[in-house]
């Protein structure tokens, strides 16, 4: 059976590698590599080291991300801009994909769906970039002590703002399917839908004479139902329904994109000013981590 690797303390504290039985069954056995001693502090001290490198090429990458953010905005300003009005091209680019025979189809709208394409990645790439740096903090806090912890409060409070914007950004992303599941409840009204017939024929008659039991009325009554391809036009109103929630979410995520621009900005504007004492909380003759 397969080995499977895991690791326990010995009795002088270091991490040592074994192997456990896999459970996957019909595995074939593999033989385990030679256990390696490694100290916990010297394993924390690299993934400190790495967390630090990390979190400073999210600042060194600030320049050119900024540029590029901008550059998206611009080109964001632009896309719905016609000389008629802001929300002139996606009135039409929604009318054009609502209307008729292209609504049995669920057209999307464009412009707001390329606008999403670039605004969820954005928001992604910042979060993880906020994750990166409050890393490197949480990993270089040093020892309580008695006195001087001043750098230590700095990294706290620094901590703290980077949570709250992260959490900020994190429940704008939590929200952006909304805008589907809204659209797809708008559609429903403007997909144009089958129309089912339901026919009903009666037929009555009356015998006199002859036999006795031939007298008297009857009735014949015969039911068809039939369905038909027929459509029905869909209401202008539900169409400018849809079209209003495209114009709500295209600002929207034009907004978002802002919003994410500036908490990049902000987060890497507060780590730049307060970067001595993140990095050396016991200042530059001491060791912001507890590893010797």
């Amino acid at each position: 059976m397969a080995g499977r690797w895991g690791s326990y303390r010995g009795g002088d504290g270091a991490l040592r590698a074994e192997t456990q039985t896999s459970v996957c069954p019909g595995a074939l056995p593999t033989e385990a590599p030679a256990a390696k001693k490694i100290k916990a502090s010297d394993y924390m001290a690299i993934l400190l080291k790495k967390s630090k490198k990390a979190a400073l090429n999210v600042l060194k990458s600030f320049p050119e991300r900024h540029v590029a953010f901008e550059a998206i905005h611009k080109k964001f300003d632009t896309m719905g801009a016609e000389t008629t009005g802001t929300c002139s091209k996606i009135t039409k680019e929604t009318m054009k994909n609502t209307t008729f025979g292209d609504s049995k189809y669920g057209q999307m709208n464009e412009l707001v769906y390329a606008m999403m394409g670039c605004v969820k990645p954005q928001l992604l790439m910042t979060i993880k970039d906020i994750v990166t740096i409050e890393r490197f903090i949480s990993l270089n806090i040093p020892v309580i002590e008695a006195g001087g912890n001043f750098g230590a409060s700095v990294q706290a409070s620094v901590l703290e703002v980077l949570k709250k914007k992260r959490t900020q950004l994190e429940t704008s992303w939590q929200g952006l399917p909304a805008y589907h599941k809204e659209r797809a409840a708008a559609m429903k009204e403007c997909v144009c839908p089958k129309v089912e017939k339901t026919s009903t024929s009666c037929n009555e008659t009356k015998t006199e004479g002859g036999k006795a039991e031939d007298a008297g009325e009857k009735k014949t009554t015969t039911k068809s139902t039939e369905s038909s391809q027929s459509t029905q036009a869909p209401l202008r109103d539900h169409i400018l329904h849809v079209v209003a929630l495209d114009q709500k979410w295209f600002f929207r995520l034009q907004s978002l994109h802002q919003e994410t621009m500036d908490v990049f900005a902000f987060i890497c504007d507060l780590m730049i000013k307060n970067l001595e004492k993140v990095k050396n909380p016991r200042g530059t003759g001491g060791k912001g981590y507890t590893y010797n």
